[in-house]
């Protein structure tokens, strides 16, 4: 998939997981709003970086996104729920053919509270 972010790539992937969070997983309309929220910010910070396809995406670039929340003042709870998000939607990624690997691979995440 090489659609970049700006002609709404990773959002339209976005959508289409967010529909199988909703349809395939059964999740509440609360966790679906919750992830497309974190997603959202995630993408921002994407774009600040000029990652723009699934392809980009790596353990460092979410490490670094962790790092980044928590250094601005994020509690341990939602940089947690981030990171959940980030590693669901990579899964789904594989998942659905779009990515050979899952960016969140090895990534460490805060421990909750």
């Amino acid at each position: 998939m090489e659609a970049a972010l700006g002609e709404g790539g990773l959002e339209r992937l976005s959508e289409q997981f967010l529909t199988y969070l909703e349809f395939e997983m059964g999740c509440s309309p609360n966790t679906v709003d919750a992830y497309r929220r974190d997603l959202k910010v995630f993408f921002e910070f994407c774009r600040r970086r000029d990652l723009t396809v699934p392809d980009d995406l790596s353990p460092q670039v979410v490490s670094e996104f962790l790092r980044e929340q928590t250094g601005n003042g994020f509690s341990a709870a939602t940089v947690s729920r981030r990171h959940a998000c980030l590693r669901t939607f990579a899964r789904f990624l594989v998942y659905a053919g779009i990515s050979e690997s899952d960016f969140t691979r090895s990534v460490r995440g805060p421990k909750p509270p």
